[in-house]
């Protein structure tokens, strides 16, 4: 039989990384539906330039979500 030995501080960084890293769906939908009211405010469909406005409020929204700290 093995036992494993943690010690106080590696425990103390998992607790931290746990906490500090999770992700709560409605905040991200709040920040896509946000951005997507700004970028589709005022336009009218266009096919020539819809496929460049919805990589750039995808992109927006990735940048956005990915460099959000939610905890």
């Amino acid at each position: 039989m093995r036992i494993m030995v943690i010690h106080r501080k590696t425990l103390a960084l998992f607790h931290h990384f746990f906490h500090s890293s999770r992700f709560y769906p409605s905040e991200a939908k709040s920040i896509g539906d946000e951005i997507l009211k700004e970028g589709l405010e005022g336009r009218e469909y266009d096919e020539d330039s819809s496929e460049a406005w919805s990589l750039d409020m995808c992109n927006k929204i990735r940048q956005r979500v990915v460099g959000f700290k939610i905890h």
